[in-house]
C-alpha cells in the first residue's frame, strides 16, 4: 500500500523475505519468514525513515493511511507472535488481521531525570525505539525546577550525552574543517596538524571528511597522557572510505613503534589491530571494500570474565563483530611519549611520518577510554548510514522554551551542552525542549558569548592578520569590554552566583574552546583572575601579544566646557571615520529593509528602487541588495555632487554575481543622453571587466568574473596636469589594469542624467547578483586605501554598531549625520572642566 501526506511525503508498506535494502538501511528477516516494512520518502524521493515489524510467522503489510497528526495507520496479516515496535500480538492459530497505529520516526520513551537543579548539573539519558531513522527531527521536553525561594535569572543547566554515551571520550575528530587545525572536540584539546597536503572538505559519512593521497599525507596529534590507554579498557571507532587498498602496511593510525604501541591498519586482503604488542593483536582476513564507507571499531575489555589476567580484543566492521581474541595475560600497558599519527606511521626517533600511507578518506575518529557495549557499536554504525542525522558532531542540536523561543547554548565537548534559561521563578518549573535535526550548521561556533548567573564567558575572535580582533562579553548592559590595547583585553565582570570566569577563544576556522588561567593560545599568555566574586565587578585582564594587529575598539574622546556655566543635555559633534571620507559624494550601504536606499555621504543622494530588487540579503557587511537580472534597478536623481567634470574620481563597490553570462552588465552608469561622450560606466562581461570615463576612454581587464563570491571592484581616474590622465581598475584590493592616455586631456563627464545602479537608462544590461557598500568620491583613492577597504570586509563600514559611553560605562544617545560623523548627547559637563567619553 502507498499513502501521501499533506506535505507530499510518501509512505509505503509491504513485506520482504530474507533481506532487503531501503536506501542505506539493511533489514534481515527473523528466520526466513516474510516481514512487514513501513518506509517514508520525502516529496523529492529521498529516504526519510524505515522500520520493520512482525515475528515468528508469515507477516504482510497491505493497507496504509496517514492521519492529520502524522500517525501511520497500517493493516495487514500476521501469524504466530509479532513485535510491533514494542507491542506484541499473538495470532489465534492461523493468519489474523491486525490494525496498527505508529509514528513514522523514532519513539522516545523516557528521559531520566526529568528535571535539573539550581547547581546547573543534570545528566539526561534518553531511551526509546528506532533511533536509526533517516532525515528525521525529534524532540523531548525536559522539566527544569527551581525549588528555591528566589527567582533564577539567566540560569544555565548542563545536559550531557543526550544521544550517545560519551563518557571516557578522550579524542574526537570530526574532520569538518575547511583548513588549518583539525579540532579535537573530546574536551582534551588533542588537536591535530597536517603533514603533506591532505584534502579538507570532501564528502563525509557525516558532513565533511579528510582525504589522504596515499603518498605523503598524514595528520599528527602531540603526545598527551589522555591518549595513553595504559592497562584500561578502550574503544576506538572511525569511518573510512578506501580509494586504493593495494599493497601492505597501511596505517589508519599509530601511536608508537616499540612495545606499548596502538595501531589499526589494513592491506589488500586483511584488517589488523594492535593493543601493545604483536601477541595482543587481531587480524581479520577479509579484503577491505574500496569506494564505500566502512565503519570500524576496535575494543579491549580488561578483567575479562572477572579475571585480571585475561583480556578480550574485538574487531567490528559495519556494526558486526567479525573477529575477537581472548588473551590469557594481563593487559599490555599502552603508554608512550610518541605522537598519534593518523593516515600513516613514523619511527619513534623520527620527527615526521615516513610510511604506512593510506589512500582513503577518514571521518568521525573517536577514542574512548572505556569498553563500548555491542549495542553501542551497532548504534554508532546505524547512525552513520543516514548522512548525519545521528548527530555525531551535535552541531544541529537546538533548545527552545515553551514559547518556541530559541535558548542560547554552548557545547564545551561532544554531547555536553550548557543551556541558558532567561528566568525561572521561585518554587516553579518550566519546560524546555531538546531538538535534533538533520542539518549541519555552517558555523559550528554556537553562541560562544553566554552571560548567565552561573557562568561568565569572554569571547575572543582571533583570525589572520587581516581579520579584526572582536571581543564581546555577556548579553546584559552591566557587562562590557572596558578597553583593548596592544597587549591586554580588559573586562568588568557583572554579578554572578559562583563568580566563575571562563575564557572562550574562537579562531577563524570556527573552532571554539574554553580555557582557564595558565594557557598559551594564539599569542595570549594569561587570564587573570580566573575566578571572580559573586558580588560582581571583578576586573579581568587578558594578557598577550599582537593585539595591535587588530582594530582598536575603544577610542577616548575629551569633551571640554570652557564656559563659566554647566552645560546640560548638550550634543557634541564627533568625527570618527574608519576610512578617509574626504570627497565622499555618495555612500549606499543597502542595509534598509524596504523603501528608499539612503545615501550616508551627507549629500542626500538617496536612491529609489524599481522592478522589485530584494532588500536584506546577506551582504559583505550586514545586509545587501539583490538584483534579479531582469527588471531590477535603482536610480539616483541627478545632482551636481555626482558630476566629476574633468577631475579625479573613485568608485568602490562590492558585488556578488549570480550570473555573468550576459553582455555589458551594468553595475552603474551615469550619462546617456549624449551617447557616452559624458558618461561614467562600471560594467562586466562574461570574460572581462570594464570602466568608462567619457567617450572611448576606458580601462579593460580580461578576466572572467567569479560567480557566487563577493568581489571588491574599484574604478579610479587619475589626472596628471591638464593634458594627461589614467584610468585604474582594481579587483579585491589589487591593481589589475591601467590605461594611460598620455597627452589626452580627461573628458568632462558632467551631465544632467540620473545615476542608474544595476542597469542603465534604456532598461537593459541588467545586473544579476547582489551589491553592497557602493561609494563614490570626487578624488583619487590611494592604493593603500583601496586595499584597506578590501581587507576591511568585516570592519563596520556602515558604522551602525558604534557605541558611545561615559566614564561610568553608561551608553550615550547618538545619531549619525553621515559616514563617520556623529552627534553624541552629553547629559552634563561642569563649568571650566572636561570629561572623557569613549567610542
Amino acid at each position: 500500500g502507498i499513502a501521501v501526506d499533506s506535505s507530499g511525503n510518501a509512505y509505503a508498506t509491504g513485506y520482504f523475505n530474507n533481506a532487503a535494502t531501503f536506501g542505506r538501511t539493511n533489514f534481515v528477516d527473523d528466520g526466513g519468514n516474510n516481514e512487514i516494512f513501513i518506509a517514508k520518502l520525502s516529496s523529492s524521493g529521498s529516504w526519510q525513515w524505515v522500520v520493520k515489524a512482525g515475528g515468528t510467522g508469515e507477516d504482510y503489510g497491505k493497507g496504509i493511511a496517514i492521519d492529520a497528526n502524522g500517525f501511520v495507520h497500517l493493516t495487514g496479516e500476521f501469524s504466530g507472535t509479532g513485535d510491533f515496535r514494542g507491542d506484541t500480538l499473538t495470532s489465534a492459530g492461523g493468519s489474523d488481521v491486525f490494525v496498527w497505529r505508529t509514528f513514522p520516526g523514532p519513539i522516545i520513551t523516557s528521559v531520566s531525570p526529568d528535571d535539573s537543579h539550581p547547581d546547573g548539573n543534570v545528566t539526561a539519558t534518553i531511551t526509546g525505539d528506532s533511533f536509526q531513522w533517516l532525515n528525521q527531527t525529534f524532540s523531548k521536553n525536559i522539566t527544569v525546577t527551581n525549588s528555591g525561594n528566589s527567582t533564577l535569572n539567566n540560569h544555565v543547566i548542563t545536559v550531557e550525552d543526550p544521544l550517545y554515551n560519551e563518557s571516557g571520550l578522550v579524542g574526537s575528530w570530526h574532520f569538518d574543517e575547511s583548513s588549518g587545525t583539525i579540532i579535537d572536540s573530546g574536551g582534551y584539546g588533542n588537536n591535530a596538524t597536517t603533514y603533506g597536503n591532505p584534502t579538507y572538505g570532501v564528502d563525509g559519512i557525516d558532513a565533511l571528511a579528510m582525504n589522504f593521497d596515499g603518498v605523503d599525507d598524514a595528520i599528527m596529534v602531540d603526545d598527551d597522557d589522555s591518549l595513553d590507554m595504559g592497562t584500561s579498557d578502550f574503544t576506538i571507532s572511525f569511518w573510512i572510505k578506501i580509494d586504493d587498498a593495494a599493497g601492505s602496511g597501511h596505517r589508519i593510525f599509530r601511536k608508537g613503534m616499540a612495545d606499548g604501541f596502538l595501531s589499526v591498519g589494513y592491506k589488500e586482503n586483511e584488517w589488523n589491530a594492535y593493543a601493545g604488542s604483536g601477541t595482543h593483536s587481531l587480524k581479520f582476513n577479509q579484503a577491505p571494500v574500496e569506494d564505500e564507507w566502512t565503519h570500524i571499531v576496535f575494543r579491549r575489555e580488561t578483567n575479562y570474565t572477572g579475571d585480571s589476567n585475561k583480556i578480550q580484543l574485538s574487531f567490528s566492521i559495519n556494526g558486526v563483530e567479525e573477529t575477537s581474541q581472548i588473551v590469557s595475560s594481563a593487559p599490555y600497558n599502552i603508554s608512550n611519549s610518541q605522537e598519534l599519527v593518523i593516515g600513516a606511521q613514523k619511527g619513534d626517533s623520527e620527527s615526521a611520518p615516513s610510511g604506512g600511507w593510506i589512500d582513503a578518506s577518514l571521518d568521525e575518529l573517536k577514542f574512548h577510554k572505556r569498553f563500548m557495549s555491542d549495542s553501542e557499536v551497532t548504534s554508532l554504525y546505524q547512525g552513520g548510514l543516514f548522512n548525519g542525522d545521528a548527530m555525531r558532531n551535535y552541531w544541529d542540536a537546538g533548545f527552545s522554551d515553551s514559547n518556541g523561543s530559541t535558548l542560547p547554548h554552548t557545547m564545551p565537548a561532544d554531547g555536553e551542552f550548557q543551556i541558558e534559561i532567561p528566568q525561572i521563578p521561585a518554587n516553579s518549573s518550566i519546560a524546555i525542549t531538546i531538538e535534533y535535526g538533520q542539518e549541519i550548521l555552517t558555523n559550528p561556533n554556537i553562541n560562544t558569548t553566554n552571560q548567565s548567573s552561573d557562568m561568565t564567558n569572554i569571547s575572543i575572535s582571533i583570525g589572520s592578520a587581516t581579520t579584526n580582533l572582536g571581543v564581546t562579553f555577556g548579553n546584559t548592559a552591566s557587562s562590557h569590554v572596558e578597553y583593548i590595547d596592544e597587549n591586554t583585553i580588559n573586562v568588568t565582570v557583572p554579578p554572578n552566583l559562583i563568580g566563575a570566569v571562563n575564557l572562550t577563544i574562537t579562531d577563524s576556522s570556527g573552532y571554539s574552546h574554553t580555557l582557564v588561567d595558565g594557557f598559551t593560545y594564539y599569542g595570549i599568555s594569561s587570564l587573570s583572575p580566573s575566578y571572580g566574586v559573586p558580588s560582581g565587578g571583578t576586573n579581568v585582564t587578558v594578557t598577550g601579544a599582537g593585539f595591535d594587529d587588530f582594530t582598536q575598539y575603544r577610542t577616548p574622546i575629551t569633551v571640554s566646557n570652557p564656559t563659566a556655566s554647566t552645560i546640560t543635555n548638550s550634543a557634541v559633534n564627533v568625527s570618527l571615520p574608519i576610512y578617509n571620507v574626504t570627497g565622499l559624494v555618495g555612500s549606499w550601504h543597502f542595509d534598509e529593509s524596504s523603501g528608499t536606499v539612503v545615501d550616508t555621504s551627507g549629500n542626500g543622494n538617496n536612491a529609489s528602487a524599481s522592478g522589485g530588487p530584494t532588500y536584506g540579503v546577506d551582504g559583505i557587511d550586514a545586509s545587501a541588495m539583490e538584483f534579479d537580472g531582469t527588471d531590477d534597478n535603482l536610480t539616483v536623481a541627478d545632482d551636481n555632487s555626482l558630476d566629476f567634470g574633468t577631475g579625479e574620481f573613485s568608485i568602490s563597490v562590492w558585488v556578488k554575481i549570480d550570473s555573468a553570462d550576459s553582455y555589458a552588465t551594468k553595475i552603474l552608469r551615469k550619462g546617456h543622453s549624449n551617447g557616452c561622450n559624458e558618461c561614467i560606466i562600471l560594467q562586466f562581461y562574461e570574460d572581462k571587466w570594464m570602466g568608462y570615463a567619457g567617450g572611448s576612454n576606458n580601462v579593460l581587464f580580461e578576466e572572467s568574473p567569479v560567480e557566487d563570491k563577493w568581489t571588491h571592484v574599484v574604478l579610479t581616474r587619475e589626472v596628471i596636469g591638464s593634458t594627461n590622465h589614467k584610468l585604474h581598475l582594481y579587483l579585491d584590493g589589487e591593481l589589475k589594469e591601467t590605461s594611460n592616455f598620455g597627452s589626452t586631456a580627461p573628458v568632462d563627464v558632467t551631465n544632467s542624467d540620473d545615476l542608474w545602479i544595476g542597469s542603465w537608462a534604456y532598461e537593459s544590461d541588467w545586473f544579476d547578483g547582489s551589491m553592497d557598500e557602493l561609494k563614490m568620491y570626487d578624488r583619487l583613492m590611494t592604493s593603500a586605501e583601496i586595499l584597506a577597504q578590501y581587507q576591511g570586509g568585516n570592519a563596520m563600514r556602515n558604522y551602525w554598531d558604534v557605541q558611545f559611553k561615559n566614564e561610568n560605562g553608561e551608553v550615550l544617545n547618538h545619531s549619525m549625520d553621515s559616514d563617520g560623523t556623529f552627534q553624541v548627547e552629553i547629559s552634563s559637563v561642569a563649568a571650566s572642566s572636561s570629561q572623557t567619553i569613549y567610542a
